[in-house]
């Protein structure tokens, strides 16, 4: 069995937050609806859209619009922010959170090998020394691997 789609015109939108309210064409109480609820649209929702949309229930126990689509409209949604500025803010975030991740990911790999070089030291064994690479790279090794597996299915 088919769900049923609604029909109703957006009457509040609140852009800045991504909800708003439907009043539905066949009368009855208003609809939330959230811009997660849309699926393949290429603008933003305004006030007065026709929307089409299939009544759910959400994890509150109340009534919301899903799989809505704006009448009129075709293909992907986009984002809400295009200017250069978030672009740029975003690519700055991007990057801060890059280099904090590289600091990261070079701590992790520096501490074991100065755990296994001053283990070396102190006890005259070099096994560590020949194995924390080793490892390293088998490690690697096995994830490239099993990466390449999952992506050829």
């Amino acid at each position: 069995m088919k769900p049923t789609r609604h029909k109703g015109q957006l009457r509040v939108w609140k852009d800045d937050r991504g909800f708003g309210f439907i009043k539905p064409e066949d009368g009855g109480q208003e609809v939330f609806l959230h811009i997660t609820a849309f699926k393949d649209v290429n603008r933003r929702p305004q006030v007065g859209d026709v929307i089409n949309y299939q009544l759910a229930v959400d994890k509150q126990g109340k009534v919301c619009a899903s799989n809505a689509l704006i009448e009129g409209s075709k293909s992907q949604l986009t984002p809400k922010y295009s200017s250069n500025a978030f672009a740029e803010r975003t690519t700055s975030q991007t990057l801060t959170k890059s280099s904090s991740l590289g600091l990261e990911v070079l701590l992790l790999s520096v501490l074991p090998l100065v755990g296994a070089i001053n283990f070396a030291l102190t006890t005259s064994n070099p096994i560590p020394l020949v194995l924390y690479p080793a490892m390293s790279l088998l490690t690697f090794a096995l994830y490239a691997d099993d990466k390449s597996r999952a992506k050829n299915g």
